[in-house]
């Protein structure tokens, strides 16, 4: 899978809304560097999307993590 299991950790976060990079480090326990890894990915994907630096989830990223029947661990 191209997500791998941080790309959903972070999606996941993120469904408590916009955050900064920090903040879903915080959060999901993914180092930094990994999340500036992922953001590029999951933004092709259409699954997150970025404003004013923050990463949002996306409605396709929403439809995904109910897709694959993530209940968020946080």
């Amino acid at each position: 899978m191209i997500l791998g299991d941080m790309g959903i950790k972070i999606l996941e976060v993120l469904r408590f809304g916009p955050m900064d990079m920090q903040t879903i480090n915080f959060l999901s326990g993914v180092p930094v560097a990994c999340i500036k890894g992922r953001i590029p990915v999951l933004k092709s994907l259409k699954l997150v999307k970025e404003d004013n630096n923050l990463i949002i989830l996306d409605t396709d990223g929403k439809a995904f993590l109910e897709d694959i029947g993530s209940k968020g661990s946080y």
